[in-house]
């Protein structure tokens, strides 16, 4: 609700919430999708992590959307600094889990994330 809220500049509370049910209902579709359709555990696993994946660095690319506004304002005002120091620490955490796990699923998007 927030990246839907501050890439298209609305503070419309209905439209947000429905952006949000929509978001809650298609991960639910997708996780019924995966179980149903990939008999395997492993295969499931596979799947939903792949998802998440593509999630992830969907979240950790979100910011990129303010861009066009620091680059036409030339202000970096409409970005959080702090939230951006945050979330490359917590991006680096979770990568070095994911490295002492060795789950590709965990190193991808926060090498991703850290980058980004």
């Amino acid at each position: 609700a927030v990246v839907s809220t501050q890439s298209t500049g609305t503070t419309d509370k209905t439209k947000v919430y429905r952006t949000l049910i929509g978001f809650v209902f298609t991960l639910l579709g997708i996780q019924l999708y995966s179980f149903c359709m990939h008999y395997q555990p492993e295969e499931a696993i596979n799947f939903m992590g792949l998802v998440c994946v593509f999630i992830t660095v969907a979240m950790f690319a979100s910011p990129l959307t303010q861009l066009k506004t620091v680059i036409k304002t030339k202000s970096t005002e409409s970005m959080s600094f702090p939230l951006a120091i945050l979330v490359c620490l917590q991006s680096l955490m979770w990568l070095w889990y994911g490295t002492l796990r060795r789950d590709i699923y965990i190193q991808f998007p926060n090498v991703c994330g850290t980058i980004l």
